[in-house]
C-alpha cells in the first residue's frame, strides 16, 4: 500500500521557466563574464525559477473532482479501496 500511495503522490511532470539573459555592458559582472563570453557576443547569464506547476496523479484527481468530473476522478481512486 505505502508503493501504491508513493508512486501516486510523486511528482510525474513539473512546468519549469528557464532564459539567458544578456548582462547589461558596463557592469562589474559584465566585465567579468566577458573573458569568458567569447568572441561573438556579450555574456549570458542563466536563469532558472523553480517548478511553476507539478503534476502528480493525486493533483490530476484533485483537480478533476473540483471541475465536477466524478465519474472519471472516482475511476482513478477505485484502486484505493479494492482489496485486489
Amino acid at each position: 500500500m505505502a508503493l501504491f500511495v508513493s508512486s501516486n503522490t510523486a511528482v510525474g511532470a513539473s512546468v519549469m521557466l528557464s532564459a539567458t539573459l544578456l548582462d547589461v555592458p558596463g557592469t562589474a559582472a559584465a566585465a567579468a563574464a566577458a573573458g569568458a563570453a567569447g568572441a561573438g557576443g556579450g555574456p549570458h547569464v542563466p536563469l532558472t525559477l523553480p517548478p511553476l506547476f507539478d503534476f502528480t496523479l493525486a493533483n490530476s484527481v484533485r483537480d478533476m473532482w473540483h471541475a465536477g468530473v466524478y465519474p472519471l476522478a472516482g475511476a482513478y481512486t477505485r484502486p484505493l479501496f479494492s482489496s485486489t
